[in-house]
């Protein structure tokens, strides 16, 4: 993907987070930058908003913007002192002549190195897509 489009959808996807917040909580937010193997099913670049206090977890990438057109919401699997672990499902992907599956994202954050693990699973299917990279934390 062009840096065009990543920075057009990063805007996009800080816009949709950000204003979906309460004005007096401020969510972390993580900009991810990955590398795929040989597949298009996890973005290069994956924007997070993690609010711990209000329990609420949105992610968008230029994948979800194309399927969903905004962020979708997620869900904190673990979350310690090392990692932050997330869930999201992309639902009513086309990945065949007239084939819909349901994906399971997971990304897993490593705090003290900011590296970070995505696995995209579609479910039903046999295959499972990994990408690696590391996610910054947005104002720290």
């Amino acid at each position: 993907m062009t840096k065009g489009i990543f920075t057009a959808c990063a805007i996009a996807a800080l816009s949709t987070i950000l204003h979906a917040a309460p004005a007096l909580a401020a969510p972390d937010v993580y900009v991810c930058t990955l590398q795929a193997k040989d597949n298009a099913w996890v973005a290069e670049n994956i924007v997070i908003s993690h609010d711990a206090a209000a329990g609420r977890v949105r992610i968008n990438d230029p994948l979800i913007q194309s399927i969903n057109g905004r962020a979708v919401d997620g869900e904190v699997r673990q979350n310690t002192n090392r990692r932050l672990t997330l869930g999201w499902d992309l639902r009513d992907v086309e990945v065949g002549s007239q084939r819909v599956a349901r994906f399971a994202y997971r990304l897993t954050l490593y705090r003290g190195t900011g590296k970070a693990v995505v696995t995209a699973k579609p479910l039903g299917f046999s295959n499972t897509f990994l990408g690696r990279g590391t996610c910054a934390k947005q104002g720290a």
